[in-house]
């Protein structure tokens, strides 16, 4: 049997279950250059791009696990797909599964396709299929194959949406990081992620289902709705008090208690932890934490300790960053909630190293809205007081109204800031605008003009 399957050997096999309708009847792998389209890959996986047969006008992604010593069993993988698409159910910021199959393969040694089944259909998970029973099996190129030089191989297929990772690895230790607000390590988009990968996580927890793998390579950003998603359930675990003993990690990302084996049985702190890691690692020019010089005479706390701040960290950012990879289990936030409040908190005060440095800019906007609304509270109560507004005005301040909604709701507002100042354009060259108009226009701003700056 193989040890290691080139990627040619892999296409070749895939473009011939395809001929029979195979891993999923109605879609394609998508070909470019003539050879279907890897996505990515890695010790255990091979991602590929797919399309529905119907309509190209969607993406896919198919996961492909098998061709390595490291797949998953049958009830690993069932367990995979079930806490990831019970937990999408809950998360809309969870990466979604379509359809999955297992299938076992039999070939000859010339790797060509001579049967296929669906697991399913096979019965019994512990029945021997090494091929020895079969007898006279129809190769699917048309010919008979000698039952002696059969092999069996089980593969495993998950089609799921298709996204684009926030972190590729490339050569030479050099990397790509999606989408492009990330790569400036802006702490703002940063805190868009943490809060919708929080969210993720909140879903998965409230079923006791514990990730044990949160990293950059597992984190997807959506083009289309804008936020981050979390994939690649794995090593997940489905527990009945939110509680798990196996040891499962990443090296670097792995909490200290999972990593040393201090404890028999660790919980949700430590994805807590690991989230943590992959946030200082994105605030950190892509560098995991140099550790200070390690001594013999060290405790594992102090080895394990992380005290150095990112290089492109606020200090507020910083305080929740290491509460959540405080070394002590007990010293971490006892629940992603917890973290949702604190982010949250930071992006709608904009507390992002911004509002600190500009605090005087607020408070002249403050106090030109309080005058405004001073003259004009006086002026709507006086008798003789007619308010007539032209339809651009009217445009302004119905634009003005729903980019305060937007960004209410974390929504990005830089096309609607654009969309104001030319209604307000073509409103002063057509009609002008009076003293009342123009007050009316200032005071939305000002409720909006926080994040208006920061756009």
């Amino acid at each position: 049997m193989h040890t290691r399957w080139e990627r040619e050997e892999i296409e070749n096999i895939l473009e011939q279950l395809e001929r029979g309708y195979y891993p999923f009847p109605g879609y394609r792998f998508v070909r470019e250059d003539e050879k279907i389209k890897v996505l990515g890959g890695g010790a255990s996986a091979w991602v590929y791009e797919a399309e529905s047969t119907k309509s190209q006008k969607k993406t896919f992604a198919i996961k492909v696990l098998g061709f390595s010593d490291l797949f998953a069993d049958s009830e690993m993988f069932r367990r995979e797909i079930s806490n990831q698409k019970t937990t999408a159910e809950y998360a809309k910021y969870i990466v979604k599964i379509y359809d999955y199959v297992e299938l076992l393969v039999w070939m000859d040694t010339d790797n060509r396709v001579v049967d296929v089944q669906k697991r399913e259909d096979i019965g019994d998970n512990n029945t021997d299929l090494s091929g020895g029973d079969l007898r006279n099996v129809l190769n699917m190129n048309g010919t008979n194959a000698d039952n002696g030089d059969i092999r069996m191989m089980r593969l495993q297929f998950i089609l799921m949406e298709r996204l684009t990772p926030i972190y590729k690895k490339l050569r030479f230790d050099d990397c790509e990081v999606f989408p492009h607000e990330l790569t400036g390590y802006n702490e703002k988009e940063v805190l868009k992620l943490a809060r919708d990968i929080c969210t993720a996580l909140a879903g998965a927890h409230s079923n006791n289902i514990l990730h044990r793998d949160i990293k950059p390579l597992n984190i997807f950003y959506d083009y289309e709705k804008e936020h981050y998603k979390l994939g690649d359930f794995g090593i997940a675990r489905a527990t009945s008090d939110g509680t798990a003993s196996t040891i499962m990690y990443t090296p670097g990302y792995g909490a200290p208690e999972v990593v040393s084996r201090q404890v028999k049985r660790y919980d949700k702190t430590a994805d807590i932890y690991s989230f943590g890691m992959t946030l200082y690692f994105l605030l950190n020019n892509m560098k995991m934490p140099e550790k200070s010089k390690i001594k013999s005479d060290m405790s594992d706390e102090e080895k394990m300790t992380v005290d150095v701040k990112p290089c492109n960290c606020s200090d507020e950012f910083w305080r929740v960053i290491r509460r959540m990879i405080s070394y002590d289990p007990s010293d971490r936030y006892q629940s992603v909630d917890e973290i949702l409040t604190e982010v949250d908190g930071m992006l709608i005060n904009g507390t992002v190293g911004y509002q600190k440095k500009h605090k005087y800019i607020y408070v002249l906007f403050g106090v030109a809205a309080a005058i405004w609304g001073t003259i004009l509270m006086g002026i709507s109560f006086a008798d003789s007081f007619e308010l007539s507004l032209s339809i651009f005005t009217c445009i302004v301040l119905a634009l003005a109204t729903i980019k305060g909604v937007k960004i209410l709701g974390g929504k990005k507002t830089a096309m609607m800031s654009f969309l104001i100042l030319i209604a307000g354009i073509v409103g002063y060259m057509c009609d002008g605008l009076n003293a009342a108009e123009l007050g009316w226009v200032i005071c939305l701003f000002v409720l909006s003009g926080k994040m208006t700056l920061i756009d």
